[in-house]
């Protein structure tokens, strides 16, 4: 899957998920990475990502890690803890 296609995918993903927290989010668009079976995706309140300012720190959210969007279209959502997107692939391909 190319990074267009993965893209979309996730803006997907961000807007169900701005609908569940009641919050406009934003990626990283500097930090999307290719990593083995997929591309990972990073996401913050839009305010936050945005300006980079304190100000704007109440949109900041805690206990969410990356987003890897499989190659296959499936996407894995991270928590907190997890740091290494590789590891969320990983994981997910030790449950199957």
């Amino acid at each position: 899957m190319d990074k267009a296609a993965a893209r979309r995918i996730f803006d997907s993903f961000l807007e169900q998920k701005e609908k569940a927290i009641g919050q406009p989010l934003a990626c990283f668009d500097d930090n999307v990475e290719r990593i083995g079976g997929g591309w990972a995706f990073r996401y913050q309140g839009r305010a936050w990502v945005e300006t980079r300012n304190m100000d704007d720190l109440s949109g900041f959210l805690v206990g969410h890690g990356p987003v890897v969007v499989l190659d296959t279209g499936e996407v894995l959502e991270g928590g907190s803890l997890d740091r290494d997107p590789n590891e969320i692939v990983r994981r997910h391909s030790a449950s199957l």
